[in-house]
Parts: structure tokens; C-alpha cells; sequence
């Protein structure tokens, strides 16, 4: 990944007050964006399952099929569990791995 040219200024600007090597900036500022925005689809998780007091998705599902809970929206907010989960572990991919570059 290589900033324009018209940003490296101000980042090795950054860099330099702040004695971080320009690479590592840029790394820690992705990740810092990425645990940003994680916190914010755990927090779509937590409010999602606290309509139905904190089970997991697959408890959820489970009293849908037994009829305890009525079909909508909880099949639709299982579908959105299953979306933020799969975006948490894409998330928790890029954080390790930027994690790992510096």
C-alpha cells in the first residue's frame, strides 16, 4: 500500500512528532480503524441479542423451530448475526495479520 504523494508529507510529518517509522503509522492506523469499526458490529451483535435476552444465535433458532419465539423478525435478526459474525472473523483476520506486520 502506497499513500499519494500528496499525503506522505504530512505523514512522515506525523511520524516523525511522534517518532513512529511512516509503515508502522500506517499499520497502527489501520488497525485502529478496523478495531473501530469490530466495536461497533459488536455492539450490533449485543443490542440484536439483547431483544432476546442474550442467547446465541443458535438458541435463538432453536426456539423459532419449537414456536416459543414468533418466526419475524428473529429469522431475520439471525440472519444478521450470521452476518456480523462472519464480518467479526474477517475483521479479527485483518487485525491478526496487520497485528503480525509490525
Amino acid at each position: 500500500m502506497v499513500p499519494s504523494k500528496s499525503i506522505l508529507p504530512l505523514l512522515n510529518q506525523i511520524g516523525f512528532s511522534i517518532e513512529m517509522d511512516i509503515n508502522k503509522l500506517i499499520c497502527e492506523g489501520i488497525k485502529s480503524l478496523l478495531l473501530q469499526k469490530r466495536n461497533a458490529l459488536m455492539l450490533d451483535k449485543i443490542y440484536i441479542q439483547s431483544k432476546y435476552s442474550n442467547m446465541s444465535k443458535n438458541e435463538l433458532e432453536h426456539k423459532i423451530e419449537l414456536g416459543e419465539i414468533d418466526e419475524h423478525p428473529a429469522w431475520e435478526d439471525i440472519i444478521l448475526l450470521e452476518n456480523i459474525d462472519s464480518e467479526l472473523e474477517k475483521f479479527d483476520e485483518y487485525i491478526e495479520n496487520i497485528s503480525r506486520s509490525t
